[in-house]
């Protein structure tokens, strides 16, 4: 089941990150500026990611009152995160290529695993025997 979560998670972000670069081309075919198009696109790209990594990816329970502020979280984690690694690869005088990789691979990563453990993940309450009794009636 982990390698199946972990290719549907990478289907979805490679798909989600091709439809931003799709609506940022679309965007400025249309002569819509930077400044709208592109939080525009993110935001939409980010609204399909979430939805498919709830659904499809880790199949959560978890309710959108957790599970949408947690992903949220770890989605700007994950963004300064890319930011500090960029700007620590590029101090170190890293080629641009060996450096998009590297953070790449790492924020990926982070955002996996704070996906599938946390911002997805659904809590399970003991139910007691009056509970029980409650819900078969």
């Amino acid at each position: 089941m982990a390698r199946g979560q972990t290719l549907r998670f990478l289907v979805v972000g490679g798909g989600t990150a091709l439809g931003y670069f799709l609506l940022l081309l679309a965007a400025d075919r249309l002569g819509l500026p930077p400044l709208f198009s592109h939080p525009m696109a993110y935001g939409l790209a980010f609204a399909v990611a979430y939805g498919l990594q709830r659904q499809w990816t880790f199949r959560a329970a978890a309710p959108h009152a957790t599970a949408l502020p947690r992903y949220l979280l770890t989605q700007l984690l994950c963004g300064c995160l890319a930011g500090i690694l960029g700007h620590a690869a590029q101090a170190a005088d890293w080629p641009a290529v060996t450096s998009a990789v590297a953070v790449t691979v790492a924020v990926s990563g982070l955002s996996f695993l704070l996906s599938s453990r946390w911002a997805f993940k659904t809590v399970h309450t003991s139910l007691s025997a009056d509970d029980l009794v409650q819900s078969r009636l």
